[in-house]
């Protein structure tokens, strides 16, 4: 469970913020990964796997390994978040080449550099065989936003106002939006109040951008996501898209690391480079016995992976096809 924020403003402010709520444990390491890769969705048959080669590096936390975001932003700018919507039904298979719902985040920001290349690409390929639920938020540089669901079926694409506050916590945006109605200031007379319960902590967080006197610094994003966050939320992050930079953190590490991705070198077809957010032991190489850890790691620890089933066989398997992309 998670709550997105994203601010665009006409002075170029341009930010997003994410808190990350999960039972139990939560592996997550951040990536950077590299230009020129060529790469296969981890996908079964009788799908057809999306194939495509990466243009943009990008800057990512995985939870599941190398190449199986849950968020991030890429070398131009384009930020792709995501919160779990519980109610998504992904599309019934067709012609079209299919890809897991984490690796279409990678897909999207090793190809796209704006929220139009996105939804022209999104119409070509179909998410399959998905383990999580999620809706997708979208921004890029420009501060165009999207807002990706998958309901019945069918793919619905909210094309939200850039100047104005967005807000999605674990609920749908209408569904939210006629919530917010029902609360004083808005049209009713429910007091506007604090819980752990995702259409409250959206309330609470549109409130604040709508009526409170917001510093839209980063000590002010991060206050922002104090008002949401619960005993849940393992990490929170920041992107500062005007500047092409983001910042973590942890409630083992309370203080900010930044990542200015201006400084990385996204050399063509290397590994990518990660580091444990936790631990900010620096970053190495990844290897195929480091990734295979990493993915062991989330199958066993993970909260969300008590609800999914994956022999190791499976786990190796997916992991000899996704560090294959790599040489030696």
């Amino acid at each position: 469970m998670c709550t997105v924020f994203h601010i665009f403003k006409s002075d170029g402010i341009n930010v997003i913020g994410k808190n990350y709520d999960i039972k139990g444990e939560c592996p997550i390491s951040v990536f950077i990964n590299k230009r020129g890769v060529f790469k296969t969705a981890v996908i079964k048959p009788p799908d057809i796997p999306v194939k495509w080669q990466s243009k943009f590096g990008s800057v990512t936390f995985n939870a599941v390994g190398a190449e199986l975001p849950v968020c991030g932003m890429n070398e131009n700018g384009l930020v792709i978040e995501q919160t779990t919507l519980w109610n998504t039904t992904y599309p019934d298979r067709d012609t079209r080449p299919a890809i897991k719902e984490l690796q279409w985040i990678q897909l999207m920001l090793d190809t796209c550099s704006s929220v139009k290349e996105v939804l022209e690409i999104q119409k070509e390929v179909r998410i399959a065989q998905e383990q999580s639920r999620l809706q997708f938020v979208v921004a890029d540089k420009n501060g165009k936003r999207a807002l990706i669901e998958h309901i019945m079926g069918q793919c619905i694409v909210h094309h939200e106002p850039g100047q104005d506050n967005f807000v999605i916590a674990n609920d749908m945006l209408e569904t939210s939006k006629d919530y917010l109605a029902i609360h004083k200031g808005y049209g009713g007379s429910k007091d506007i109040s604090r819980s752990e319960m995702s259409i409250d902590r959206y309330v609470v967080t549109k409130d604040r951008l709508e009526n409170g006197n917001q510093c839209l610094d980063l000590t002010g994003c991060f206050d922002l996501l104090e008002l949401s966050r619960f005993c849940d939320t393992k990490w929170q992050v920041v992107y500062d898209i005007r500047f092409s930079k983001l910042y973590f953190r942890t409630a083992e590490h309370e203080n900010p690391y930044e990542i200015d991705m201006e400084t990385l070198e996204f050399q063509e077809k290397e590994r990518p480079d990660y580091m444990n957010i936790y631990h900010r032991n620096g970053f190495k190489e990844i290897t195929r016995d480091d990734n295979l850890v990493l993915m062991r790691d989330f199958y066993s620890d993970s909260y969300i992976s008590q609800f999914m089933k994956a022999r190791d066989g499976d786990i190796i398997a997916a992991n000899e096809g996704i560090l294959k992309y790599y040489a030696g």
